[in-house]
């Protein structure tokens, strides 16, 4: 460890903990905690060795002991008027604080500690103060703040310590991960990785290899992904660093879902989900949990799944957040595949609540934004008051005419403040068009989903009864889909389907309906179509789809379908889709790549 703060030679004892901490992190905690009851233990060296707990803490996961020794070293600096290690503490408790979850918290501890530091004309800390901030910030999805900090933060690097370059790149590089230019991040991950030694830092390269597998597998390179992840938890495990095991077992776990080996998966998730409870980190806690539900979903393990969503509602309860959407989501899709009908209509009102709580914190959020443009606004066309007060004064001009200029800056005022908030308005309902539209769309085709063709399906149903004309509905099965999974992968899969979408609407007339409503089956609503004209409609249907070319698969792409009509005796959508599953099991049963209708049921 450099002795960043100590004015005079490093101590010994640091120099040892220093050397010690990268080797035997649980050693160097217990030697230090016996060093630190040495009262004619020196002021400066007591001060460094509890930094280097902190950071030991820090790397081990050990989140609320890194958070009690950064306070404790915070009052001992404090107390002593040691600004530089107090603030240092300051900024080891801010981060502790945004790991356990309490980033509002954590923030407001962040600019207070930067505030101090601008004062003590210490660039080295004031660089570490901004990487660390802006390492939370990216954590919390605060993206743009995240790369200023990081900027500015490797700036003042190249220039004060270089040996700190590596990380900081690395760290530039999670930003552009988190919004996307997956890529690039891979590419700054090898240039952190360009100044590491990686026989004498074998910590950080440990953590930096973690990040090269994390990104690689967005991309789908998974055979460098597993090489890295692999490095990374060699590493770990070799230095007994609980949490960087925890981290490289979830996403291997990840890895391995990825490449639907579930079993596999399974087992690195659980891992992880043990290690990750142990050491308190709720964030991964949370990830964890949520891809273990995926694979569990996909093993069919119903009664897991039941018990996963259930403890994940329970953690996410207080939250209004997109890691509680995609839980949402996922046990929405679940309950409707196992034919849960009414659990998987609850969870998908649940999806749209959260979308609305979402919608309603971004406008609290553009109204704190706006309040403050208009009193800026309203503080500079004061100043042009006050302004034109003192020209007229000096000018002597009449009472009246300084009366209607204040009246036209008034009324200035007033056109911007009516200006702004239909611009808010204008802004806010597209928002919530947004939203809505993409709560009632199928992820993957852009197709209505399940929830939005039903609902689609009513209204139609509810006209039919309304002008009594014709009305179809026709239930479609790609045929041999599950074959095509399981023998090209589920990438060819979801290609095949976004194609079939597409397929299906070059066949279909403008006015006609098709909505995804789970897996291959379809939902399509025909009007006005005579039972006579099926031949001409399931020939364009089957035309369309024999045209789908997915690169990678060599099959023709057939599909069934079950037809019915509407009656004026249906009680409900679901009595006429019923007849249709059943025209379509008569389709299948009789070969595929066919229709069937059934005008009545028995």
């Amino acid at each position: 460890m450099n002795n960043i703060f100590a004015e005079n030679a490093v101590h010994p004892i640091v120099e040892k903990f220093g050397a010690m901490s990268a080797k035997e992190p649980i050693k160097t905690i217990e030697e230090i905690d016996q060093a630190l009851k040495d009262p004619k233990l020196p002021l400066l060296p007591r001060l460094d060795i509890m930094v280097i707990k902190s950071d030991t803490f820090n790397r081990l996961g050990y989140l609320e002991q890194y958070l009690e020794n950064s306070r404790q070293g915070f009052e001992l600096a404090q107390a002593h008027k040691k600004q530089d290690y107090a603030s240092r503490f300051k900024l080891d408790e801010a981060e502790a604080l945004s790991q356990l979850n309490k980033w509002e918290q954590s923030k407001v501890v962040f600019k207070e500690a930067l505030v101090t530091i601008e004062t003590l004309d210490n660039r080295f800390l004031e660089a570490q103060a901004k990487s660390k901030f802006g390492l939370a910030s990216y954590y919390n999805e605060e993206h743009e703040a995240a790369l200023k900090l990081l900027l500015d933060a490797y700036e003042i690097y190249q220039e004060e310590a270089p040996g700190f370059l590596a990380t900081t790149l690395a760290n530039i590089a999670l930003v552009y991960d988190a919004t996307g230019e997956h890529e690039t991040a891979i590419d700054y991950f090898f240039k952190s990785l360009s100044y590491i030694d990686e026989k004498e830092q074998e910590q950080n390269a440990s953590i930096t290899y973690y990040n090269i597998g994390y990104v690689s597998i967005k991309v789908k390179k998974y055979d460098q992904a597993e090489e890295y992840l692999k490095k990374s938890l060699t590493i770990a495990e070799k230095f007994n660093i609980v949490q960087g095991v925890a981290f490289a077992k979830s996403q291997l776990g990840l890895l391995e879902y990825e490449r639907q080996h579930y079993e596999t998966a399974e087992v690195y998730l659980k891992e992880s989900l043990s290690l990750a409870q142990n050491i308190k980190n709720q964030r991964l806690i949370n990830a964890t949990m949520s891809d273990l539900l995926k694979n569990q979903i996909k093993q069919g393990k119903t009664e897991e799944v039941d018990v996963l969503i259930n403890q994940l509602m329970a953690r996410l309860s207080d939250k209004e957040d997109k890691d509680k959407l995609v839980v949402l989501r996922h046990a929405a899709d679940h309950y409707s595949d196992q034919g849960r009908f009414q659990e998987a209509i609850d969870y998908y009102n649940k999806v749209i609540n959260v979308f609305e709580e979402l919608i309603k914190s971004n406008r609290i959020k553009e109204m704190k934004k706006l309040q403050n443009e208009f009193n800026d606004k309203l503080q500079q066309q004061e100043l042009e008051i006050l302004k034109q007060r003192n020209e007229l004064q000096q000018l002597n001009l009449e009472k009246q005419e300084s009366q209607k200029t204040i009246f036209i800056l008034a009324a200035l005022i007033l056109t911007t403040l009516l200006m702004s908030a239909l611009i808010f308005w204008r802004r806010e309902k597209i928002s919530h068009q947004k939203y809505a539209e993409l709560a009632l769309t199928d992820e993957l085709t852009g197709v209505p989903n399940r929830r939005q063709i039903f609902s689609i399906a009513e209204r139609e149903l509810n006209g039919f009864f309304r002008e009594n004309g014709k009305l179809m509905f026709c239930l479609l099965d790609l045929d041999f889909f599950k074959r095509i999974n399981d023998s090209y992968g589920h990438d060819v899969g979801d290609r095949v389907l976004i194609e079939f979408a597409v397929a299906i609407r070059c066949a279909i007339r403008e006015h006609d309906s098709l909505g995804r409503i789970g897996g291959e089956e379809w939902l399509l609503i025909l009007n006005q179509v005579d039972v006579d004209d099926l031949d001409v409609v399931f020939d364009r249907i089957r035309s369309q789809c024999a045209k789908i070319d997915v690169d990678g698969l060599d099959e023709v792409i057939t599909v069934s379908m079950g037809v019915t009509l509407a009656h004026s005796d249906d009680e409900s959508i679901e009595v006429a889709l019923k007849r249709a599953d059943e025209a379509l099991y008569d389709a299948k049963h009789q070969g595929r790549n066919r229709y069937a209708i059934k005008l009545r049921h028995g």
